[in-house]
């Protein structure tokens, strides 16, 4: 088979124009690619930046329950404290009544120690109520 070498050079010629025109669309779509890419690290931009923002909300909000944590904790132990003076007072008030035998010696300075642990007691009492009720309005809020 012989080629006729006047036919050959038209064919080729009109390969190389397809050449041309695929090497453009393969440079577009490069292009295009490059765009989409541009766009998409705008978008992760935007998202880290959302991102950021939320978790320094988290990290604050986190700190006032911490914070919150702290003064529950510090409130119980003072009420456990009043508690247990509280408890001592009334135990040593019970021990002071006649009917447990407290008869015997000075009764001027038994009588000055039972009203002064009754003071007590009333004070005790009544720093508990505040605590108490400080404990209720903060956990309203």
């Amino acid at each position: 088979m012989s080629f006729n070498e006047a036919l050959i050079g038209p064919i080729g010629d009109m390969f190389g124009a397809i050449n041309a025109l695929f090497s453009g669309l393969a440079l577009a779509g490069i292009i295009y690619t490059i765009y989409l890419q541009h766009e998409e690290l705008k978008l992760q931009r935007e998202e880290l930046k959302l991102t950021r923002i939320e978790l320094r909300r988290s990290a604050e909000a986190q700190e006032k329950s911490q914070l919150s944590i702290q003064e529950q904790a510090d409130a119980l132990t003072y009420t456990a404290t009043l508690n247990t003076l509280s408890s001592l007072i009334n135990s040593t008030m019970m021990q002071l009544e006649p009917s447990n035998g407290f008869y015997l010696g000075d009764t001027d300075k038994k009588i000055k120690l039972k009203n002064e642990l009754t003071e007590y007691h009333q004070k005790l009492i009544k720093l508990k109520g505040m605590l108490e009720k400080e404990n209720s309005e903060f956990f309203k809020e």
